[in-house]
């Protein structure tokens, strides 16, 4: 097979195209596995098959947009060179957190359950709440009643049970 412009193009194509149907597999398997779930729901087959499939999303997205914005980066312009590189970023950022979602939380969920569960809460906003480790500080207490009860000092959501 001799590699011209037209064959990678026809592969990019092909790669966007196999992207895409994980992207929806990833979409329908991740309503059996959710970070609300907890604990369990990391130890469950699913959840390392949807974040495993989460990398194969990156993998083939980023060669399917580069084939995509090599055939058109005449056209394109700057907002096309923008895109490119923002998208090709997301999605080479996306499988290091990835992996460690489908190969190293199911392990932590069994070794070390309270690591694993603040890495959920993270997602969640209840990093901390329930099991203490958010972090308080003193002088939150001295800020007037309407800054203290606004959610900033640890995560959004779990805020305020952290200064209480």
């Amino acid at each position: 097979m001799k590699i011209t412009a037209s064959n990678l193009t026809h592969w990019a194509g092909l790669s966007a195209i196999v992207a895409g149907i994980m992207y929806v597999i990833v979409g329908l398997s991740h309503t059996f596995v959710s970070h609300y779930g907890g604990l369990a729901s990391v130890t469950n087959d699913v959840w390392v098959l949807t974040h495993s499939l989460t990398i194969g999303v990156s993998f083939f997205g980023l060669l399917g947009i580069a084939g995509i914005y090599a055939r058109q980066v005449e056209k394109a312009g700057w907002f096309g060179l923008a895109g490119f590189l923002l998208l090709s970023l997301w999605l080479v950022l996306v499988p290091g957190f990835t992996f460690f979602e489908a190969l190293i939380l199911p392990l932590l969920a069994v070794d070390a359950p309270n690591v694993a569960e603040g890495f959920l809460g993270i997602f969640t906003g209840s990093a901390g709440a329930t099991s203490g480790s958010c972090p308080k500080w003193p002088e939150l207490e001295s800020w007037p009643d309407t800054v203290h009860r606004r959610k900033t000092p640890c995560l959004p959501h779990s805020a305020s049970l952290c200064v209480a």
